[in-house]
């Protein structure tokens, strides 16, 4: 059991320093809106200025069905691919909130 925490420990480690790596690269503009699964924020990159938005989804007070409902929106939102629907560039799990990245 010790040797699965420490796996776990390293495993979060690893995600919050990547998490801490790309704010380092991106600059937080502002809060866009919010709604009953989580916020949206509008983030611009410090390297070239692109911007898009950060949908953060805490976990920790969902049901396991809507924890669920989060993996099946960003299974379907990778797969999707159309002009009329905002593009996704990725998701990751920090401290028990999703983030999906989208444009």
């Amino acid at each position: 059991m010790a040797f699965l925490f420490s796996i776990l420990t390293t495993v979060q480690l690893i995600a919050q320093i990547e998490y801490l790596f790309q704010m380092e690269k991106n600059v937080l503009e502002g809060n866009v809106g919010a709604g009953n699964y989580g916020d949206v924020f509008l983030v611009r990159s410090k390297a070239n200025g692109s911007r898009f938005v950060v949908k953060k989804i805490d976990l920790t007070n969902k049901s396991p069905q809507q924890q669920r409902d989060s993996e099946n929106e960003v299974r379907t939102m990778s797969k999707v691919q159309h002009p009329n629907i905002v593009g996704f560039i990725e998701a990751f799990v920090e401290s028990k909130t999703l983030h999906i990245v989208m444009e």
